[in-house]
């Protein structure tokens, strides 16, 4: 996936990105903003995650801890009711 995004030339007065990342020596992303190649990986769950900590009659806290950042979608559902494909799921509101 690295393409064309990581064939910047390096500016010596460049050396953050947008967001305050420094800008690497080499393989520099083009644009205002760093690319990770590493971001495009699917994020490791943490054992022990996900964890439900507050659960009451109108309450859940779920907490997951990965290895990077991402997003999680969680949706609580009977306990007889069939689980959601990943498309339901990002659309149930």
């Amino acid at each position: 996936m690295d393409g064309d995004l990581l064939s910047a030339l390096p500016l010596s007065y460049v050396t953050t990105d947008v967001n305050g990342t420094v800008r690497p020596a080499e393989n520099i992303s083009i644009g205002a903003y760093e690319y990770d190649p590493d971001l495009t990986r699917i994020p490791v769950i943490a054992e022990n995650y996900p964890n439900v900590t507050v659960l009451d009659w109108h309450t859940a806290m779920v907490s997951v801890k990965t290895d990077m950042n991402g997003k999680a979608y969680v949706a609580v559902l009977r306990a007889d009711a069939p689980a959601l494909s990943a498309d339901e799921l990002k659309t149930v509101g």
